[in-house]
């Protein structure tokens, strides 16, 4: 699995890994994400860099190094966004209580829920 973020509208960091994937790729509705101190549960979507608009966010597991079987959360090449469950805004960079990062790496029994599952 190629994970290559460039600097965009969605998040400022340039990212390139490649990871060596042992499962599937599947598309995430949902994750538990540390906000100020406390796990709570977020909405995470991809961000294509291209059309500055979301597409699907996926995740698969991995070979951590040394450390074992881990989670990769993976969007589009603009990376993901996250917002906390409940909230219904239009997903868009720039507002406050959104957040754009380039992926996220999570133990392998972390909390995630897929489209699938819902």
């Amino acid at each position: 699995m190629y994970v290559d973020v460039e600097a965009n509208e969605n998040t400022h960091e340039n990212f390139s890994m490649l990871y060596r994937d042992v499962s599937e790729s599947r598309e995430v509705y949902c994750i538990k994400y540390n906000i100020e101190g406390e796990e709570s549960p977020v909405q995470v979507i991809g961000w294509d860099k291209k059309t500055q608009s979301p597409c699907a966010a996926y995740a698969c597991q991995i070979e951590e190094s040394g450390d074992g079987i881990a989670t990769l959360i993976h969007g589009g090449t603009g990376g993901i966004r996250i917002k906390l469950l409940e909230d219904e805004t239009e997903w868009k960079p720039g507002e406050p209580k959104q957040k754009g990062i380039t992926h996220l790496v999570y133990p392998w029994d972390c909390f995630i829920v897929y489209k699938d599952e819902i």
